[in-house]
């Protein structure tokens, strides 16, 4: 297998993470329109599944989720009853960060957290 590459069934290659130039621009662009549609998408697909005590547990909590190879972070938090997009700030009481691949493959349920860091 080349680096930078991962097989995909029939033996075709999928790149293992974004080209540079997009993490580049990642870099460059404004978090808090990205943490509003993160936010919006936690709220649409997770919040109905959390249970009460996993909800008090991210009461105020600031929250980020690192996109590493985009190179862009979404800062949020849990408040009343949803989640809520934070300024950018320092350091998280919880981050979750991975390539933008690794995030694809846990929204379709082909890879669980053990491999995210």
């Amino acid at each position: 297998m080349t680096p930078g590459t991962t097989h995909r069934a029939g033996g075709a290659q999928a790149p293992s993470s974004l080209p540079p130039v997009l993490g580049a621009l990642g870099r460059r662009l404004p978090a808090w329109p990205g943490s509003l549609l993160c936010v919006a998408a936690l709220n649409l697909v997770l919040r109905p599944h959390l249970p009460d005590d996993v909800r008090a547990s991210l009461e105020g909590r600031h929250l980020r989720v690192h996109v590493k190879d985009a190179g862009v972070g979404f800062d949020f938090t849990w408040r009343d009853a949803g989640f809520a997009a934070l300024q950018a700030g320092p350091v998280p009481d919880l981050e979750i960060g991975a390539s933008a691949r690794d995030f694809v493959a846990l929204a379709r349920r082909e890879q669980d957290l053990r491999g995210v860091t």
